[in-house]
């Protein structure tokens, strides 16, 4: 058996049958998260991504479709999950952007399915140390084992 051969019967594996991809908040209407400023790469707060009712399936995040990225820079995203003012950082990701108003999407292979009914936050820091923003919306896999 070939690599891509074994790599899309695991895929085959992974997802169960049913299972839809699905973006959660529509594109257009992405959470904003806000970077701190003050200091490189200093955090902004938790911004919602994902309510905990939000999605209703034991679900697997594939991918962060980021938009609306406010100037050029060096950015870096906390994907946590929990209560508001109790995240807990379960995924870390770098991405650049060359302009503003520009668009990056980030794959997620090594993040694990999320039970249903949790809640998904995101924060971001950048290296110019100012209050940049960006539209966060994160493309999953639903009715996947917990």
């Amino acid at each position: 058996m070939n690599l891509l051969a074994l790599i899309t019967k695991l895929n085959k594996l992974e997802s169960k049958a049913g299972s839809q991809t699905k973006t959660i908040p529509a594109a257009a209407a992405g959470a904003t998260v806000t970077a701190a400023a003050g200091g490189s790469y200093a955090k902004g707060a938790y911004a919602e991504v994902v309510a905990a009712s939000g999605v209703t399936t034991n679900y697997r995040p594939t991918a962060l479709v980021i938009n609306l990225i406010s100037a050029a820079d060096e950015y870096e995203i906390d994907i946590a999950t929990g209560t508001a003012a109790a995240e807990v950082v379960v995924s870390t990701h770098k991405f650049s952007a060359l302009a503003a108003n520009g668009n990056a999407r980030i794959e997620l292979g090594s993040i694990v399915n999320v039970s249903k009914n949790i809640r998904l936050a995101a924060r971001i820091g950048c290296n110019d140390a100012v209050a940049r923003t960006i539209k966060l919306s994160v493309e999953y896999i639903d009715n996947q084992p917990a």
